[in-house]
């Protein structure tokens, strides 16, 4: 079987960092919009994600950040404090394209965090 999935959205508040052993889980909330035929709106949906190793990007994981994220669907299985079992589903990853800032520019700031070098259009001679 085959598990791949591609978010695309605006994250919903800054990523929530923390090590575990050798690796860095950056933990973000993906808003995506759907259309709701029934009830002639637009509806938001969040999508948890965990983001593996994601080295010099976590800085720019900030709230309203655009991202399309590629990874795999993960669920979880835990017993609740009244003793009910619960499940939920989340994303895996370790690839995060940035598509722009809070307002929505894709810019300087998306190039810069996508290469990890601080080259910019302008600095490119041709």
């Amino acid at each position: 079987m085959f598990n791949k999935v591609i978010i695309v959205g605006r994250l919903g508040q800054d990523a929530e960092v923390r090590e575990a052993g050798q690796a860095t889980l950056a933990r973000v909330s993906v808003a995506t919009t759907r259309w709701d035929k029934a009830n002639s709106r637009e509806v938001t949906d969040w999508v948890p994600v965990t983001i593996w190793n994601p080295g010099k990007v976590v800085s720019y994981l900030t709230k309203g950040t655009g991202v399309a994220i590629e990874g795999r669907v993960i669920e979880r299985s835990w017993e609740g404090q009244d003793g009910s079992k619960r499940k939920s589903l989340e994303v895996h990853s370790n690839f995060v394209r940035l598509l722009g800032g809070p307002g929505g520019g894709t810019g300087t700031q998306a190039k810069k965090a996508e290469d990890g070098l601080g080259v910019t259009d302008d600095d490119i001679p041709f």
